[in-house]
Protein backbone atom coordinates (compact mmCIF):
# COMPACT_ATOMS: atom_id res chain seq x y z
CA UNK A 1 0.00 0.00 0.00
CA UNK A 2 1.42 3.39 -0.97
CA UNK A 3 1.20 6.58 1.00
CA UNK A 4 -1.43 7.82 -1.45
CA UNK A 5 -3.54 4.71 -0.77
CA UNK A 6 -3.31 5.33 2.96
CA UNK A 7 -4.27 8.96 2.54
CA UNK A 8 -7.58 8.11 0.86
CA UNK A 9 -8.47 5.74 3.70
CA UNK A 10 -9.45 8.81 5.72
CA UNK A 11 -12.26 11.25 5.08
CA UNK A 12 -9.76 14.11 5.15
CA UNK A 13 -7.65 12.40 2.50
CA UNK A 14 -10.64 11.74 0.28
CA UNK A 15 -11.74 15.37 0.57
CA UNK A 16 -8.33 16.47 -0.68
CA UNK A 17 -8.17 13.78 -3.38
CA UNK A 18 -11.60 14.73 -4.72
CA UNK A 19 -10.64 18.41 -4.86
CA UNK A 20 -7.36 17.71 -6.62
CA UNK A 21 -8.99 15.31 -9.07
CA UNK A 22 -11.50 18.03 -9.98
CA UNK A 23 -8.61 20.45 -10.59
CA UNK A 24 -9.77 22.82 -7.86
CA UNK A 25 -7.80 24.90 -5.41
CA UNK A 26 -8.85 25.21 -1.78
CA UNK A 27 -10.00 28.77 -2.48
CA UNK A 28 -12.29 27.50 -5.28
CA UNK A 29 -13.93 25.04 -2.90
CA UNK A 30 -14.18 27.70 -0.19
CA UNK A 31 -15.95 30.12 -2.52
CA UNK A 32 -18.36 27.47 -3.84
CA UNK A 33 -19.26 26.26 -0.33
CA UNK A 34 -19.34 29.75 1.22
CA UNK A 35 -16.64 29.08 3.80
CA UNK A 36 -13.13 30.40 4.31
CA UNK A 37 -10.09 28.75 2.72
CA UNK A 38 -8.68 27.90 6.18
CA UNK A 39 -11.87 25.93 6.87
CA UNK A 40 -11.28 23.79 3.77
CA UNK A 41 -7.68 23.26 4.88
CA UNK A 42 -8.82 22.14 8.34
CA UNK A 43 -11.28 19.65 6.77
CA UNK A 44 -8.52 18.27 4.53
CA UNK A 45 -6.13 17.94 7.46
CA UNK A 46 -8.71 16.26 9.71
CA UNK A 47 -8.65 19.12 12.22
CA UNK A 48 -12.37 19.95 11.85
CA UNK A 49 -15.36 17.85 10.85
CA UNK A 50 -17.14 18.82 7.66
CA UNK A 51 -20.90 19.38 8.08
CA UNK A 52 -23.11 16.97 6.15
CA UNK A 53 -24.56 19.75 3.99
CA UNK A 54 -21.05 20.84 2.96
CA UNK A 55 -20.00 17.23 2.33
CA UNK A 56 -22.92 16.79 -0.06
CA UNK A 57 -22.13 20.07 -1.80
CA UNK A 58 -18.46 19.10 -2.10
CA UNK A 59 -19.37 15.74 -3.63
CA UNK A 60 -21.53 17.53 -6.20
CA UNK A 61 -18.88 20.18 -6.88
CA UNK A 62 -16.12 17.63 -7.43
CA UNK A 63 -18.44 15.17 -9.25
CA UNK A 64 -17.56 12.36 -6.85
CA UNK A 65 -19.86 9.75 -5.36
CA UNK A 66 -21.03 10.72 -1.90
CA UNK A 67 -20.43 7.11 -0.83
CA UNK A 68 -16.81 7.33 -1.91
CA UNK A 69 -16.08 10.72 -0.45
CA UNK A 70 -17.82 9.97 2.87
CA UNK A 71 -16.95 6.31 3.44
CA UNK A 72 -14.45 5.26 0.79
CA UNK A 73 -16.89 2.82 -0.81
CA UNK A 74 -18.26 2.51 -4.32
CA UNK A 75 -16.31 4.14 -7.12
CA UNK A 76 -13.52 6.67 -6.86
CA UNK A 77 -13.70 9.81 -9.02
CA UNK A 78 -14.64 9.13 -12.62
CA UNK A 79 -11.90 9.84 -15.14
CA UNK A 80 -14.39 10.72 -17.88
CA UNK A 81 -15.90 13.53 -15.80
CA UNK A 82 -19.24 11.78 -15.33
CA UNK A 83 -21.02 12.10 -12.03
CA UNK A 84 -20.50 8.94 -9.99
CA UNK A 85 -23.57 8.18 -7.91
CA UNK A 86 -24.36 5.28 -5.62
CA UNK A 87 -27.07 2.93 -6.81
CA UNK A 88 -30.54 4.26 -6.10
CA UNK A 89 -29.48 7.90 -6.31
CA UNK A 90 -29.64 8.31 -10.06
CA UNK A 91 -31.50 11.41 -11.22
CA UNK A 92 -35.06 10.81 -12.39
CA UNK A 93 -35.64 10.48 -16.11
CA UNK A 94 -38.77 11.88 -17.70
Amino acid sequence: MTMTDRRIETLAGRLRSARLFAGLEQKDVAEALHVGRPTVSMWENGKNDIPASKLIALAELTRVSLDWIAWGTKKAPSEDGAVVRPEGFEPPTY
